[in-house]
């Protein structure tokens, strides 16, 4: 073996390979390295985003699938991003909630980071949604709703913002379960953020037409724009559509701000309670917004049939 100390860098040489791979591998365990693809094999691309993909992947002693969301590093330019992706990160690994997508594992390597994630193959809310035309009843947008509602009370326990709370960032559990056991899970905690417990953010992050109106003209905010966001996913269950919308991002801003909602056709056939909730949820002024624990004892869950089974 010889050892080169060049430019401040070790370098290791010997002529024996089997020798070489048992240095490799003691130094992997003393740094606690770990190759992504000698536990999992890619199987196929779920989705492609601005930094990177997710990807469906199978265990290679298991055989179990799982969702990896792999972030390409040379794509993260900006700090704040990187602090997304370390915050994502951290707040999968404390999450452990039925109704919250659930955290496996994470690698990383010099080109890239893989956030390993259970895989729930019956899609998103949104396609759901869209595979039934938006035919839903209301006690399953109802059982929807306080899942929600429970996995947002966990995350707010530990001073955890969503941030991006919409359809398409709901996964269903198993859709091959009848509609009355519907399951549902958050996922996508790219934009999460933990505050403390007096305090605030006025960072633009989130989906266009699902932010608060504090969001938009960068008040300080807290865990109340989750509610909002709540409030438009509810709304879009019932109705297949949004109650602010616009031609362009400034009139879309504009309507949320300043247009009052007003309840499509379609909720003529559902209950007042769940207008109630609705209104209440989008509230413009964020301190008269309802609040997440009145939300769950609220008059729409009261008589609900299935009220046990949600608890």
């Amino acid at each position: 073996m010889i050892l080169s100390n060049n430019d401040n860098v070790l370098k290791f040489y010997h002529n024996d390979l089997e020798v070489l791979n048992q240095w490799i591998k003691h130094i992997r365990v003393a740094i606690d390295y770990r190759n992504f693809f000698e536990h999992y094999k890619l199987v196929a691309t779920i989705a492609e985003g601005q930094y990177g993909k997710v990807t469906l992947a199978q265990s290679l002693k298991t055989d179990e699938k799982v969702a990896t969301k792999i972030l390409t590093k040379n794509l993260i330019k900006d700090f704040k991003a990187w602090e997304l992706f370390k915050n994502e990160i951290d707040i999968l690994r404390l999450c452990k909630h039925k109704n919250i997508v659930k955290f496996i594992d994470n690698f990383e390597n010099s080109e890239y980071i893989f956030i390993v994630m259970e895989y729930l193959p019956s899609g998103t809310l949104h396609n759901y949604l869209r595979s039934r035309n938006f035919e839903v009843h209301e006690n399953i947008i109802k059982r929807i709703t306080y899942q929600i509602t429970e996995a947002l009370l966990y995350l707010h326990k530990f001073g955890i913002i969503h941030r991006d709370l919409k359809p398409d960032n709901i996964l269903i559990a198993d859709s091959n379960v009848a509609e009355s056991e519907i399951e549902v899970k958050i996922n996508d905690f790219g934009f999460s953020k933990v505050l403390g417990e007096n305090e605030k953010t006025n960072e633009g992050y989130g989906s266009y037409a699902f932010l608060a109106p504090e969001i938009i003209i960068r008040l300080p905010y807290n865990n109340t724009i989750d509610i909002w966001s709540l409030g438009i996913t509810i709304y879009f269950m019932v109705a297949g559509e949004l109650p602010f919308q616009g031609l362009s991002k400034d009139e879309l801003f504009k309507n949320i701000c300043l247009k009052d909602l007003i309840f499509a056709p379609k909720f003529k056939i559902y209950s007042m309670d769940m207008l109630s909730l609705i209104y209440h949820c989008l509230a413009k002024d964020s301190e008269k917004r309802i609040k997440l624990e009145v939300i769950k004892n609220h008059s729409w869950f009261r008589n609900f049939r299935d009220y046990e089974q949600l608890n």
